[in-house]
């Protein structure tokens, strides 16, 4: 029986972690491309960089979560937090493409030790692995906090753009550096106890991918391949979107950048409700028919926004469509933590988190290339068509029980 202090505590932890990850999201996925090219570079050249930034995450995610499964999950995160921090510092210092493509770079390195860490270090502390409900209320609660953190960092864009551009990079590089001091000092490890063997690192690394591997392709966890396949062509589908949406506001509706910052930041507080239509809806219906009936109504705004010309009705759209995305994430990560046994929890993280890395590599170099053949509305009408093939994957792959 879990001490509920104790609980309360580890949970109140997470969830302020997560407002720091929100506020350093807001930065990447909404701003960043658009610093890029206010400094001057293509955006077809920041993709393709977004696109290797991808690549090298996925390269970290198995070492990563290797080494969070047998030495420290702890040590793992207050690693990812300083090479964040100095990703970001690095940002705000230069202004070239190449050295600002190896500190963002670094950035995704840094998130690879804590990819599937953080949440595996809670639900393992607090035994929740096999609790559907608390799953659910757990991951609607982080998704809950990390709009929080995602309001504020819209607020501080909104501030900080208009008085100088790089101060939103000096920010985040605080932010995550207070955070990992904060974890080195409150985070406890009372479960986790890493197995002592004489194998190398590297060795230990290669028997967790295939723990990782052979739990994957068994025939009696079709579950988790379905979820497994439609996060890779989801992720594709929907990053493609989130790349373009900013883009989208600037190039066609000659919306200024801060209040671009502004909007995004405004959409926000009013997503703060959406983690718990996603907990709602695990708790009444199955895995399965929520996660389909969420991505349909999000392949529907997709195609609504690549055709909108009114600023109104783009923003109503976001609306809808970052509600539906959040309460998607919700039931989507506690379908798939529900799936996972605690002995590979974090290696399988990093495997989910490899997948996601690989779609989100390939989402940035198909928005390059397709800018360059089809434009700014092709690329958006790709996003939806390949969305509304992810959702027919989500009806044939998944199981209709959880």
């Amino acid at each position: 029986m879990v001490n509920r202090f104790f609980e309360r505590n580890m949970k109140s932890l997470l969830y302020g972690m997560e407002v720091s990850h929100g506020f350093r999201r807001y930065m990447i996925f909404s701003i960043a491309l658009i610093y890029f090219m206010y400094l001057g570079h293509s955006a077809i050249a920041t993709t393709a960089m977004f696109a290797a930034a991808r690549l090298a995450m996925i390269l970290f995610e198995f070492p990563t979560g290797a080494f969070a499964d047998h030495f420290s999950r702890k040590k793992a995160i207050i690693i990812s937090f300083f090479l964040m921090s100095l990703s970001f510092f690095g940002m705000y210092t230069f202004t070239d493409f190449w050295i600002l493509s190896v500190f963002f770079i670094l950035g995704d390195i840094g998130w690879s030790f804590q990819s599937g860490s953080n949440t595996a270090w809670l639900i393992d502390e607090l035994n929740y692995g096999r609790q559907k409900k608390k799953l659910s209320s757990m991951y609607a609660r982080l998704m809950f906090f990390d709009k929080i953190g995602y309001i504020i960092g819209g607020l501080v864009g909104f501030i900080l753009i208009a008085i100088n551009f790089r101060l939103v990079w000096l920010f985040v590089a605080i932010i995550d550096l207070f955070t990992g001091i904060v974890v080195i000092k409150f985070m406890v490890e009372k479960r986790f106890k890493p197995k002592k063997t004489p194998d190398h690192f590297i060795i230990k690394t290669y028997k967790k991918m295939l723990d990782s591997i052979n739990f994957f392709i068994h025939k009696k966890n079709r579950q988790i391949k379905g979820l497994a396949v439609s996060m890779f062509f989801g992720t594709i589908s929907l990053n493609v979107f989130f790349i373009l949406v900013p883009v989208v506001l600037l190039e066609l509706l000659s919306i200024p950048e801060n209040i671009i910052s502004g909007i995004l930041s405004g959409i926000g507080v009013l997503m703060l409700l959406a983690p718990f239509l996603g907990e709602k809806m695990v708790h009444k219906y199955s895995f399965k028919k929520s996660l389909i009936s969420l991505f349909l109504i999000m392949t529907i705004t997709i195609f609504i926004y690549a055709f909108s010309r009114s600023i109104l009705l783009s923003i109503l759209i976001l609306m809808v469509f970052y509600t539906m995305d959040i309460a998607y994430s919700v039931i989507f990560a506690s379908a798939m933590q529900h799936s996972i046994p605690t002995k590979i929890r974090a290696t399988m993280g990093s495997a989910v988190n490899t997948i996601w890395a690989s779609a989100n590599a390939i989402s940035a170099g198909l928005v390059a290339l397709n800018l360059i053949f089809f434009g700014l509305v092709g690329t958006m009408i790709f996003a939806g068509v390949l969305a509304l093939c992810n959702t027919f994957l989500l009806y044939v792959m998944l199981n209709d029980g959880d």
